[in-house]
């Protein structure tokens, strides 16, 4: 009863994932259900991918234990990767010389599955650490000089750690899609601290419909707007450090908490500065931005299993800095729905959580507590409306959210930002 409940859920779930209302002010511009059907082929692409037996594990004598295929290039300075990693590029560090070469003999087995998987040449490492956890992203080039600053730069990245690959994503593939045109698909992978190390890795997409494929240095060149500014579809996806450990990524292993949006403002040099992941990074001076056609946006946290919501902490006004373009028009409300499971009757049902609304001239997280919320919740829904408008961006209708976190079974999902 208990697998026949699970799988029922999950369907249930699924289907009202599918069924967001449209966020478009054109029929000619994608829709909202058009972006999660475009997340869902994305993650078929990475599943399939995953699922081929050429990525099998290679087996090796001591003999053998030499790469082949991968040619090591020096590291170009964490700065240079701002634009491709606006979330994490600060927390990066270089290697040196015999850096490398000892990363290399103590990390041959992760490497080796890199080898199994990549047809890009090149590499090189960097070192991240998350209080005593440490991790490596070896990012994969198809050049040995690679321009990270490039509007057209492509590459793939591993997150190893332990002599394991954690998992992998891409950075500006296009792929082909009947309802989309070329979709640019852009990939973030950022560590998420909590306690003494990494509580959880957040992976996150945004998308960019009807790019041109032909030009890889103006492929926004023919994306459409809104509000005369581009757009694409985000999602995240967030691994929890004991599931990634416990059960491999390359083996099955999916992400139990799914969260959606409304489209992200997207900037051709930083395409991923506004995505989703800048809500959840613990960083204020981040932010997720959203194009929006009437001043309000949506985001959705899918569980994948059910549990109790106890806090909120929001921040809507980011801290302005340099490199950060983003509106300071910030959110004034937010209305918070949920979809509960009943096991026992197989359904779902919609409730209200509560309604709050923001003081503009806080800066710091602003707490909401959830009274009286069951145990069986299984998506969150929050809507956010009533802008506060900055006097920069009066005529745009882009509306940011700094950070958001969710208190649940599992303690503060993304990392202890809000208890400092």
């Amino acid at each position: 009863m208990k697998a026949i409940a699970t799988a029922i859920f999950a369907a249930l779930l699924a289907f009202t994932l599918l069924s967001c209302n449209a966020d478009t002010d054109s029929q000619n511009e994608p829709t909202q259900q058009d972006t999660s059907i475009a997340v869902e082929a994305a993650t078929d692409v990475i599943e399939t991918a995953l699922e081929s037996p050429e990525l099998a594990q290679p087996t090796v004598t001591e003999t053998e234990r030499t790469l082949t295929a991968l040619t090591l290039i020096p590291s170009v300075e964490p700065e240079l990767l701002r634009n491709v990693m606006p979330n994490s590029w600060h927390r990066l560090e270089r290697l040196t010389e015999a850096e490398e070469q000892a990363f290399v003999r103590e990390n041959i087995d992760a490497l080796l599955r890199v080898e199994g998987i990549s047809v890009i040449p090149f590499f090189s490492i960097f070192r991240e650490q998350v209080g005593l956890d440490i991790f490596y992203r070896v990012l994969n080039t198809p050049e040995n000089n690679p321009d990270f600053m490039s509007p057209a730069i492509s590459f793939d990245q591993y997150l190893l750690y332990q002599n394991r690959v954690l998992l992998w994503h891409w950075y500006g593939i296009s792929r082909p899609s009947e309802l989309l045109g070329n979709v640019k698909s852009f990939y973030s992978v950022d560590i998420i601290p909590g306690g003494e190390g990494a509580k959880g890795v957040l992976v996150t997409s945004v998308e960019v419909a009807r790019a041109d494929r032909d030009n890889p240095h103006n492929w926004f060149g023919t994306s459409p707007r809104r509000n005369g500014q581009l757009f694409g579809s985000t999602s995240s996806s967030y691994y929890f450090m004991d599931d990634l450990l416990a059960n491999s990524f390359f083996d099955g292993s999916r992400s139990p908490i799914r969260m959606w949006s409304s489209n992200a403002l997207v900037v051709p040099e930083s395409p991923l500065r506004h995505g989703l992941q800048s809500a959840f990074d613990g960083n204020p001076a981040t932010a997720f931005v959203a194009n929006s056609v009437d001043n309000s946006m949506q985001i959705d946290i899918s569980f994948g299993y059910t549990t109790r919501i106890e806090k909120m902490a929001i921040t809507n006004k980011p801290i302005q800095s340099t490199n950060m373009d983003v509106s300071k028009n910030r959110i004034g409300t937010v209305l918070a729905e949920a979809l509960i499971f009943h096991e026992e009757e197989l359904r779902l049902e919609q409730i209200v959580l509560g309604q709050w609304e923001f003081n503009a001239s806080v800066s710091n997280y602003q707490a909401l507590i959830v009274s009286n919320t069951p145990s069986n919740l299984a998506r969150l829904t929050l809507n956010f409306s009533g802008v506060f408008f900055g006097a920069t961006y009066l005529n745009y209708t882009n509306i940011s959210l700094a950070e958001l976190n969710v208190m649940t079974d599992n303690g503060w999902l993304f990392g202890c930002i809000y208890e400092r």
